[in-house]
């Protein structure tokens, strides 16, 4: 649940966690902005202190974000839009477009969606992993 580094964090799980790329800004209210992004990181518990922040990677693993009615009780709302159904049984593995950003996000494997749709997505900043960007290790 809070992987030492960004490598063992892309490495475990299936699909991998999604990056974005940004920065992480410090002080009484951490927030993170990046790739079209902008956020408090409210609830997130940092590993070392944060000092100033600076450049970071925020990870967020496919299973920790909520779609559909779901999202709208997430502290980050999205919108995404379907590019790609993967139905596997009990989970359905959608990818979806955000911005630019291409994401996979875990939903029940009886999930009706198809490519093309609007799906609005969402999570938690608390269930996430931020990295320092140069030592790549967990803040």
């Amino acid at each position: 649940n809070k992987p030492a580094n960004k490598y063992v964090a892309d490495f475990i799980g299936s699909p991998s966690m999604n990056f974005f790329e940004g920065t992480v800004a410090g002080g009484a209210e951490p927030a993170f902005a990046g790739e079209g992004l902008n956020f408090p990181l409210t609830g997130y518990e940092f590993r070392e202190g944060l000092g100033s922040g600076g450049p970071a990677w925020f990870g967020i693993r496919p299973e920790h974000i909520a779609s559909h009615e779901a999202a709208s009780a997430m502290p980050v709302r999205l919108d995404s839009t379907v590019a790609l159904v993967e139905p596997l049984g009990s989970d359905t593995l959608v990818r979806v477009r955000v911005g630019e950003r291409l994401l996979w996000v875990r939903l029940d494997g009886q999930a009706a969606v198809k490519a093309g749709d609007a799906l609005p997505i969402g999570f938690d900043p608390a269930r996430a992993n931020i990295f320092d960007k140069a030592s790549e290790q967990r803040l």
